[in-house]
């Protein structure tokens, strides 16, 4: 009885040792579970995802995304893939399962956002150059074929605040939170003219009228004479073709031009002339300056208009 006792103790004890064993190995066992290495997960050079899975389950994952991919009609997808390894601890990090892998890889590949990040944001100011717009006016003392530049552009200055969002220390998204302008910007202007150009325009302003188409002393004044300095730019009445350039007789130094339909102008008593024969003008281009040449009793334009050679009172044509 009492050997059948002590086989009994003997056995009970044996059990309680090796349940203690057991403990003692599935607490290594865990432990080592817990601290074996994990693995980073990086696609075209930046951090995809953290796992503890098995490498091989990281590329068998990554050909299953591939796959999907492919068979979505997607062909550009670098084969840019490799896993580190790596012992750090950081309970922050959200350690991906193996069946996670195949979609977090599908969804980087897809030019998505990255499943793991480490996302930071930053606030900073600037100052930059700006411009306005252009301001136009509308100038009734101008011609509607006439643009004048009347002020040049000078940029201001602002300050601006913006937010910028990172992702594994690449930018992803910008925002302006606030602007404040430091110096105005100046705008450039422009006018721009709104009266209809006339068919002939008078060759000088500023004139005094000395003389009227009409008889004179005798005879017939075939155009009127506007005084002016000498020196004073003498334009084109209208467009057409230089036909007559330099000194001629009593017009003294003169211009004449077709302008087409048998009108032609003259201009004479000119100290010089500045366009040549055969030359196409332009309203308001200058033919030359002023002054007394020929026969003339002081400064003066003498302006004429003819109709198929008839010398016509150029109160048809302009207001005088």
């Amino acid at each position: 009885m009492i050997n059948v006792f002590n086989s009994l103790k003997i056995s009970y004890k044996r059990k309680i040792m090796i349940f203690a064993a057991f403990i003692i190995f599935a607490a290594f066992v865990g432990q080592a579970y817990k601290n074996r290495s994990s693995y980073m997960i990086y696609y075209d050079n930046r951090p995809v995802a953290v796992t503890k899975a098995n490498p091989s389950a990281v590329y068998e994952a990554y050909g299953d995304a591939k796959a999907k991919l492919l068979s979505e009609g997607k062909t550009n997808i670098k084969d840019d893939i490799y896993i580190e390894e790596t012992s750090k601890r950081n309970s922050n990090v959200n350690y991906i399962g193996e069946n996670e892998i195949a979609e977090v890889l599908y969804s980087r590949m897809d030019d998505k956002e990255p499943i793991l990040t480490g996302k930071t944001t930053q606030i900073f100011k600037y100052v930059n150059p700006y411009y306005t717009e252009v301001m136009y006016v509308y100038d009734d003392s101008m011609y509607e074929d006439e643009v004048k530049v009347t002020q040049d552009e000078a940029p201001g200055t602002r300050e601006v605040t913006v937010i910028e969002t990172y992702y594994n220390g690449e930018r992803r998204d910008r925002k302006i939170l606030e602007t404040n302008v430091v110096t105005e910007a100046v705008p450039r202007v422009v006018h721009i003219g709104t009266v209809k150009r006339p068919d002939y325009i008078l060759p000088v302003t500023d004139y005094i009228l000395t003389s009227c188409f009409g008889p004179r002393w005798g005879t017939n004044h075939n155009g009127i004479d506007l005084a002016v300095p000498t020196g004073t730019n003498v334009m084109a009445s209208a467009a057409g073709t230089v036909i007559q350039s330099g000194w001629n007789g009593g017009y003294g130094i003169s211009v004449y031009i077709d302008h087409g339909n048998g009108v032609v102008t003259r201009y004479g008593h000119m100290s010089e002339t500045l366009v040549s024969v055969g030359q196409t003008v332009k309203q308001g281009d200058i033919l030359g300056l002023s002054g007394s040449t020929g026969d003339s009793t002081g400064p003066h334009v003498h302006f004429e208009m003819r109709e198929k050679d008839v010398p016509v009172d150029p109160g048809k044509y302009v207001s005088y």
